[in-house]
This record gives structure tokens, C-alpha cells and sequence, in this order.
């Protein structure tokens, strides 16, 4: 089986990160994923699991195209693709109006356009040419990467709505879909399974194992929880079934954690025993998506992590 996995993006040190994807290639998954949010650095720690793996694929689980300039980005993935020796995947993603404006003070404007435009300097900058590009949302000139990548990694585009999903298949070698429900899933698939050749489709599906006090259950609900918080997934999830009572702008986790219906928990997310949990990411598997194990753990509970790493390996 094919099968990934998302390192954690909280309370997890760069040494504890390179040794987990240490054992996740042992244990036979086929991708770790490396997010940025308010931690590690998703290249830098690419770059050290690239010195101690020699199989799995290593990607960016999701770094924001707003945070660095396109050409930062192609340096970024191309220093990676030579270390993993082909390797790596570059996942970029719009990320959100927050993390961009207030935490980095950056622009945030035009997703579809700045998107698209950032994705041809990338590959401007991929072949070793150099960059003639004038977008709506970003330029480059002048700029050519000294060392091109031998294999130029695939670019994987992060989607939730309709319009960012068709500009992946449009622009991209891949897609990442996060919260992908059960109910939906051959329906979107569908939208990707007559694509070109070499297009994988991946989702990470937020997972807990269930235990016996229900602690598991209570936290997804709270990961669940924290998403509805941000606009544009609260968005995506009330398109997949969220009843809009169950939000409010001052309304804090746990009291959305406690009225999420139990339908629409299980059809978004996975929780139950590690034989129910292994199935249900075999049926994304079945249906020619690529799932990214995304352990719902407490903070800094890295024995827990592994635990569920290893319950739901391939």
C-alpha cells in the first residue's frame, strides 16, 4: 500500500522529526511530510531526513507561497530534490489571510492568480533558464538557479474548494486535499482520475486510534474544532456538512468540539480501533488516492505519535 505520513506540525524538535521519519521508512510508508506553521522550518528539516533515508519520498507539507518569493521557493526545492537524490515533492499552499498578513507581514491577494504565477517561475527556474516572467501577482527576471535540480520535483498544489482544486490539475503534478469526507471522496477523485499521466492525488486524513477513556475521540473533535475557527476551512467543512449552528466567531473549541455531529466527525476524520483505521485508509487507497496519516496526538506526546504511526503503518 501506498501510504504517508505528516510529521507534527507542534511540540516536536528537529532531532525527534528526522528520527520518527527515520522509523516511518522502516516501517514501509512511502512519503513524510514536513509542515511549517509555527515551528521547524519544513526545508531545513527535509534536508536532515534527506542525510538519513535513502527510500522514502520527502515533501513540504505545505509551505505557504507567500512567505518566500518564487525564487526562493525553486532554490528551496531544487537544494532538496539534490539531497534526497529525486526525492522530494514541493507542496505549496495559499496558507491563510493570518499566518500571512498578521504573522509575516506579507501581502495576501488573489490566491488563484498568485498561485498560478508562482508555480511558472518555479519551473522557470527548474530548467535552469533564466526567469522572463510577468504574472498578475508575481514577476521575476533575471534570475537563473546555478545548480538545476537533475529531477525537477513534482509540484503538489494544496486545495479545499472547487477552483483551486481545477487550477491543480490544470498547473500542478499533484494535489494535496485535507478533510476529504468518505461521502465525497469518489466524487472528487473522479475530478482527477482522467488527468495526465504521473498526477497523484494525496489527502490528509486527520486520525485517531481510538482508547478506552474516549481522550482519542475528545481530541479530534478539538482538532476538528480548531479548523472550524478558520475562515476558509470552516468554509470547505460547511460544504461538506458542518451545520453552521455549530461555529461562531465567539465561540471557543471546546464548545464546538461538543456539538460537532458524530456523522460528520467520522466521515472527515478516522477514529476507531487500528483494524477500522487501516481500512478506512485502504478504501482512499482503493480509490487511487495517496492518504497522509496526520496522527491527532496531544502536544508534545511524540511516544503517542509513533504509537499511531506504527498502528496504521503499510
Amino acid at each position: 500500500m501506498i501510504r504517508g505520513l505528516l510529521l507534527p506540525s507542534r511540540g516536536c524538535s528537529p532531532r525527534e522529526a528526522v528520527l520518527t521519519a527515520m522509523e516511518a521508512e522502516k516501517l514501509g510508508y512511502d512519503s513524510i511530510w514536513a509542515p511549517e506553521v509555527a515551528s521547524n522550518d519544513a526545508f531545513a528539516i527535509l534536508g536532515a531526513i534527506a542525510f538519513n533515508t535513502t527510500r522514502i519520498r520527502v515533501g513540504t507539507g505545505i509551505v505557504p507561497i507567500f512567505t518566500r518569493s518564487p525564487a526562493l521557493l525553486a532554490m528551496a526545492a531544487s537544494t532538496i530534490a539534490d539531497l534526497t537524490m529525486g526525492r522530494a515533492i514541493l507542496g505549496i499552499g495559499v496558507s491563510t489571510p493570518t499566518i500571512v498578513r498578521e504573522w509575516h507581514g506579507r501581502e495576501y491577494k488573489h490566491p488563484l492568480s498568485a498561485m498560478r504565477d508562482t508555480i511558472a517561475i518555479v519551473r522557470q527556474g527548474f530548467l535552469g533558464t533564466v526567469t522572463d516572467y510577468r504574472g498578475n501577482d508575481a514577476n521575476s527576471t533575471g534570475f537563473r538557479l546555478d545548480r538545476p535540480p537533475d529531477v525537477a520535483p513534482p509540484i503538489y498544489v494544496a486545495a479545499l474548494g472547487p477552483a483551486m482544486r481545477a487550477l491543480a490539475r490544470e498547473v500542478g503534478d499533484g494535489v494535496i486535499l485535507n478533510f476529504l469526507p468518505a461521502s465525497l471522496a469518489e466524487m472528487v477523485v473522479s475530478e482527477f482520475s482522467a488527468h495526465r499521466d504521473g498526477f497523484e492525488s494525496v489527502t490528509f486524513v486527520h486520525l485517531a486510534v481510538q482508547d478506552s477513556d474516549g481522550f482519542a475521540e475528545a481530541r479530534l473533535r478539538r482538532e476538528i474544532a480548531s479548523y472550524c475557527q478558520v475562515r476558509e476551512y470552516r468554509s470547505w467543512l460547511l460544504s461538506c456538512g458542518l451545520r453552521a449552528v455549530e461555529y461562531g466567531v465567539d465561540v471557543g473549541i471546546n464548545e464546538i468540539a461538543k456539538t460537532l455531529d458524530a456523522d460528520f466527525v467520522r466521515d472527515v476524520a478516522v477514529v476507531g480501533n487500528a483494524t477500522y483505521c487501516r481500512e478506512r485508509l485502504n478504501s482512499l487507497e482503493r480509490l487511487g488516492i495517496t492518504p497522509i496519516v496526520v496522527p491527532v496526538t496531544a502536544y508534545g506526546e511524540l511516544e503517542e505519535y509513533r504509537s499511531v504511526m506504527r498502528a496504521v503503518a503499510p
